[in-house]
């Protein structure tokens, strides 16, 4: 069982995951969508992520929103230079076909912006909050996004079920319901504290129920599909009430924004990032007044930070389906098997043997979008006896290069962390892992670029 966290000491000099922000867009007066000031000085500080509400109205207003804002949106989001993280329509939006169309116009538009690059897809928001429960959520997403994952390009990965907090029997439940089509991603929102009514003592004593939160959410999910998701806390801040008291005291809005954002950093390896609410447009709570002046939170944040990170990277083969995922033996008598007896990321790895007669090698031509020279790739490998591995590519008339400073020397019974990156050639045709002669197994596993 989770035991509660301690609060974590603050560190700004650890690594940061990607932290970004949120777009408000409450009306097609929003200072990030129109301010090109605004998007340079995101782009500058080197935020990662950008989530952006494709909203179907503004609030007072029946009127649709055009696809001509709707792409003004987007643009102001890919002049940040960040990833986005983009609000799709949700259940509390209409019937299962409104949703549907709705979102595979919203799909057609991102790909007018952003073509084949990685864009994040959040199915609803706050879906829990308009009073749809985990069962209907489930529902939905089954019926509406395998559809929408057929028009989306490949590098488009889908996040839910957005909760407006921690809820580990949601999460698990939708997660179990929807096995059959899973999210890429969790995501969930956390704030601490109704600021009016509480004190600075209770606001910041809550910060490290966060850890306590993904641990809960950890377990369930484990126990409802076998296998734990990374996940997005997609928004973060004090109090989610707007005016609040808490942005406007100087001295303790900085206090716990950088407490908060070292404790967002000790949410583990899952924990692919992280948006503050909000941007603009929202006075002292938001990390701008106007195009360009930090806020008081806004201070905190940027010298937290340093100025930003890169964005997430996806571990692209992870074995957690049970099967090769395409590896196969290239040469030698590797014998490549999927294993739950040792893994990096989850509980499975592919094994391969090592062969005491020559080299052995494994790999495969599957899943290598976004693979090209130059591209950084990282291997986690893991060896029961010292031995020596190399990765490589095969070129498109299957001639193996090795990077320089390929070979790596594994001590025994350690996960070894293998960054390399791609040498020169036309085109990749194959990645793939040779080992030197010797005896013994190798697990292979959360190969990421």
């Amino acid at each position: 069982m989770p035991t509660a966290a301690a609060e974590t000491p603050v560190d700004t000099a650890a690594a940061d995951p990607p932290f970004g922000v949120n777009m408000s867009f409450y009306s097609a007066n929003d200072t990030l969508v129109n301010s090109a000031a605004t998007q340079k000085l995101l782009r500058d500080k080197g935020i990662p992520l950008v989530r952006v509400p494709l909203r179907g109205t503004f609030d007072g207003n029946p009127t649709p929103i055009g696809d001509d804002l709707l792409l003004k949106v987007m643009r102001a989001a890919k002049n940040t230079g960040a990833t986005p993280v983009l609000i799709l329509r949700g259940p509390a939006a209409g019937d299962d076909a409104f949703v549907l169309r709705e979102n595979l116009r919203r799909i057609d538009l991102a790909t007018q912006v952003f073509g084949d690059a990685r864009v994040y897809l959040e199915f609803g928001n706050e879906s829990d909050l308009a009073g749809i429960d985990a069962d209907e959520y489930a529902r939905t997403w089954n019926a509406v996004v395998p559809e929408l994952r057929e028009r989306a390009p490949e590098e488009y990965r889908f996040v839910g079920p957005v909760n407006f907090e921690a809820d580990a029997d949601y999460v698990g439940t939708f997660v179990r319901l929807a096995e059959d089509n899973p999210p890429a991603y969790l995501s969930w929102h956390e704030y601490v504290c109704d600021k009016a009514n509480e004190s600075w003592d209770a606001c910041l004593a809550d910060i490290p129920k966060w850890a306590t939160h993904v641990q809960n959410i950890e377990n369930e999910v484990q126990e409802a599909i076998g296998r734990t998701l990374p996940f997005f806390i997609s928004e973060w801040n004090v109090d989610p009430n707007f005016p609040s008291p808490a942005y406007s005291d100087a001295p303790k809005i900085k206090e716990w924004t950088t407490r908060a954002i070292a404790q967002l950093r000790n949410l583990g390896p899952l924990f692919a990032g992280a948006m503050s609410y909000t941007a603009t447009d929202h006075g002292d709570f938001a990390l701008l007044k106007g195009e360009t002046t930090l806020t008081h939170q806004g201070e905190a944040f940027f010298a937290a930070l340093g100025g930003g990170t890169p964005p997430p990277i996806d571990v692209r083969f992870d074995f957690e389906d049970g099967t090769t995922q395409g590896w196969s033996e290239l040469y030698g008598d590797a014998n490549p098997r999927n294993t739950t007896d040792i893994a990096q990321h989850g509980t499975h790895a592919l094994l391969l043997d090592a062969d005491p007669n020559g080299h052995a090698a494994v790999g495969t031509t599957r899943g290598l979008t976004g693979l090209r020279s130059g591209t950084s790739v990282t291997y986690q490998v893991w060896a029961d006896h010292d031995l020596t591995v190399r990765p490589f590519v095969r070129d498109p008339q299957s001639r193996p290069v090795f990077p320089a400073g390929a070979e790596h020397r594994l001590p025994a019974r350690q996960w070894v962390t293998v960054t390399w990156q791609v040498p020169a050639v036309s085109a990749v045709g194959a990645i793939g892992l040779e080992v030197a002669p010797g005896a013994g197994t190798i697990a292979l596993d959360a190969l990421t670029w």
